[in-house]
């Protein structure tokens, strides 16, 4: 099993928990077509914000915000700097990318993360100083029950 962590927007994050998994999505395989390789999950090695990528930099909204923790088979974790030109990324996508800051620690899934994979989620913007959402559950395929306290 591997530890990465998936960063998204506050604004995500109820959707996330109700539908119980991260979902998939565009690989930046191209950068002129949408969805051109496999959809994936992104995670990333990096533990803290400012070391997770420039792709959250410049953009309107705060895609930091919300960290969760994630321990996924090994097999099935791939980085991405190694796993996008197998897929048909071109030579210039990936230079432009690689200057991003962080690419070097961009894995992809290519499926989705369920909640059993979780092990924390903590939420650095868009709640009270200090505020603790308790009580978010999930129930698993296995009608196991799932508790997450989300930190803010």
């Amino acid at each position: 099993m591997t530890v990465l962590y998936h960063y998204t927007l506050v604004f995500h994050l109820p959707q996330i928990l109700r539908s119980g998994y991260i979902n998939v999505t565009e690989s930046n395989i191209s950068a002129g077509r949408e969805h051109a390789g496999p959809d994936v999950v992104w995670l990333t090695a990096a533990n803290t914000a400012d070391r997770s990528g420039g792709w959250y930099t410049g953009s309107h909204v705060d895609k930091t915000a919300v960290r969760i923790t994630v321990d996924v088979p090994e097999r099935e974790v791939y980085r991405w700097t190694e796993w996008a030109p197998r897929h048909g990324c071109s030579a210039r996508t990936m230079a432009a990318l690689r200057r991003v800051k962080g690419g070097n620690s961009w894995r992809v899934v290519a499926r989705r993360v369920q909640c059993e994979e979780w092990k924390e989620i903590v939420v650095s913007r868009g709640f009270k100083d200090g505020e603790v959402r308790k009580g978010v559950t999930r129930v698993d395929a296995f009608g196991r029950r799932l508790d997450f306290d989300v930190i803010g």
